[in-house]
């Protein structure tokens, strides 16, 4: 969590001359999304949290991390990620470049979440609540 905190305060330090600020449905899509994976990524992890033979790679995570810490984490991210999201401005300006630093975070994080819960459901783990 705490390099979540880092690489954010890093990302809004940036020096911006020019920003655009606006939401727009592509920024909202791309959020359902994110969001969509997450929920089945909490599915599988508390599969493998009811599981004895597996164990968790999340470093946030412990390796056997219980129901409640799965829990308790999806919850931050779920809060966490769509705040993040706000807070990035759509497009930037910085040095005549410009840049799309919420595009970027909500691509990559889609790009994580997807390879996990794919990488999940080829070793087998089921969504369970």
């Amino acid at each position: 969590m705490r390099y979540v905190l880092i690489f954010t305060f890093m990302l809004l330090s940036f020096p911006v001359f020019a920003a655009e600020w606006t939401w727009n449905k592509g920024d909202t899509v791309r959020e359902v999304i994110g969001l969509g994976l997450t929920v089945v990524d909490w599915g599988q992890t508390n599969d493998i949290a009811s599981r004895k033979n597996w164990i968790e790679l999340n470093p946030i995570l412990s390796q056997r991390p219980t129901r409640k810490e799965v829990r308790e984490y999806f919850t931050y991210v779920m809060i966490l990620h769509p705040l993040v999201s706000l807070a990035l401005p759509a497009e930037v300006k910085i040095f005549g470049f410009k840049t799309k630093p919420r595009m970027a975070w909500q691509y990559i994080y889609i790009g994580v979440e997807g390879t996990a819960t794919s990488s999940n459901v080829c070793g087998g783990l089921r969504v369970t609540f």
